[in-house]
């Protein structure tokens, strides 16, 4: 025994010992490499007072691992002074592939690879500036991430302020000068707020319009909405939004991004590890809510709704019906107030219909089948008392402006045949919505019928 145990350390410990050296300094053998399945490109525009924020989901981000998940995640983040100063405190726009950061959470510093872009004007050491509302500055992000990271399916997020259907004023931009961006409503996402722009909902279609974009996320308030859905209908497969404000914390990238890693990792396995990640993170926030959206069924909804209104509008002949009808939508349907308008949630409001009148009973139930079809998961904090929001089913819609003062109550911007660029496609193919013309609203539809009608 004394002379094997001589052998073995004259012999094979040395042997052993010069193998682990060899797999030290020439590392180990590479694992097979993983086809890339999804590419996650995140719009994060912090040039606002959500930069803080910003710098927060960066690192959730940073903290999954993704290798040899098929998952690569590719940032575009737009910073401004004032708001944060941890990396460095620069401002200005960089790209980064997000990496693996082992230390998370006790190191708060961005370690991604910090990426170049021609299609951008983004170097690598350089700290330039780009205009985060411009959608050229958002189609030139969509396109470098396909050409330079192409996958089998993508997930583009808005992250960033959201109000909804239309647009905020804006100047005259750099990155498109022939873009007109003055006028219009105060209804938007993306706020940059150097260049004072954003993108508005057309500009959002315009930008990822025959991309292929597989999911669509708006990482923002009050965008869960009919009017954004069908929009969009046509440039992605599916879309995930909040119908109610949403924390400056926003989604919970560290829990939806491992367990969509750890799934099947189809587009519904995507949002329900967002859904559910948001569910966990905001279980105690009074009024929360978050739905995925199956943008195929948003035409066949958007057809449920005109023939709900075209028949809900008929029997309104006299003003004690036009005054019940216009306050059970106002009073006793399920609401989301931004800081001007008030959407409804649209099964809801079908369902109040249905349990109160008796006249559009068989619409009503064919609109919230419409609903149900399209909403792919969905939740929503059930509230306490009187708060919260206990009857929201995942999508909403414009109902009127808050404040707004006098007999007109919907812009203009939100009336058929507005002669405006910027008009959306729902406003154009809604019984919903009144007409527009220049001394005010006309009929046909059902918010003309409520809210101006004289009998």
């Amino acid at each position: 025994m004394r002379n094997c145990l001589t052998i073995l350390f004259k012999h094979f410990i040395p042997v052993l010992f010069i193998i682990m050296c060899c797999f030290i300094l020439t590392g180990c053998p590479p694992l097979p490499s993983v086809s890339p399945t999804w590419t996650v490109m995140v719009y994060m525009d912090a040039d606002n007072n959500l930069e803080k924020n910003a710098i927060e989901d960066f690192n959730e981000m940073e903290s999954v691992n993704l290798q040899r998940t098929g998952i690569r995640v590719i940032v575009l983040l737009d910073r401004i002074s004032g708001y944060d100063s941890s990396n460095g405190d620069w401002t200005g726009t960089r790209l980064y592939k997000i990496e693996r950061d082992y230390v998370h959470p006790l190191n708060p510093v961005i370690i991604s690879e910090r990426l170049e872009s021609d299609e951008l004007g983004l170097t690598i050491d350089g700290n330039e500036e780009l205009n985060m509302g411009d959608p050229g500055v958002c189609s030139a992000f969509v396109d470098f991430c396909m050409e330079e990271y192409p996958a089998e399916d993508y997930f583009l997020i808005f992250w960033n302020h959201g109000s909804g259907w239309l647009k905020k004023s804006g100047e005259i931009d750099t990155f498109s000068p022939d873009r007109d961006t003055t006028g219009g409503p105060f209804r938007y996402v993306c706020s940059d707020d150097t260049d004072s722009d954003m993108l508005y909902t057309k500009e959002v279609s315009d930008s990822i319009e025959g991309k292929g974009v597989t999911v669509v996320g708006f990482d923002a308030c009050y965008e869960s909405m009919l009017e954004v859905a069908y929009e969009l209908r046509n440039d992605a497969d599916y879309m995930i939004a909040s119908e109610e404000i949403e924390e400056g914390d926003g989604w919970e990238y560290n829990l939806w991004l491992k367990d969509f890693a750890s799934s099947g990792q189809s587009a519904t396995d995507l949002i329900e590890a967002v859904v559910d990640a948001y569910a966990s993170r905001y279980s105690d926030y009074t009024g929360k809510t978050l739905a995925g959206i199956d943008l195929s069924r948003v035409e066949a909804a958007n057809s449920a709704l005109n023939t709900f209104c075209t028949t809900l509008s008929a029997p309104i002949t006299d003003t004690v019906t036009q005054e019940n009808v216009r306050n059970t939508l106002l009073y006793d349907v399920e609401d989301f107030k931004t800081y001007k308008d008030i959407n409804i949630d649209l099964w809801h409001m079908a369902d109040m219909i249905e349990k109160t009148y008796s006249f559009a009973d068989e619409q009503a139930i064919a609109l919230k089948t419409a609903i149900d079809d399209m909403i792919v998961d969905e939740w929503h904090h059930t509230g306490t008392g009187t708060t919260g929001n206990p009857d929201a089913h995942g999508i909403a819609l414009h109902y009127r402006w808050v404040y707004k003062q006098g007999s007109v109550y919907h812009d203009n911007g939100y009336m058929k045949g507005n002669p405006s660029e910027y008009v959306l496609e729902f406003v154009n193919n809604s019984a919903w919505v009144p007409t527009y013309s220049g001394s005010g609203p006309v009929g046909p539809g059902l918010l003309y019928t409520l809210w101006y009608d004289e009998f």
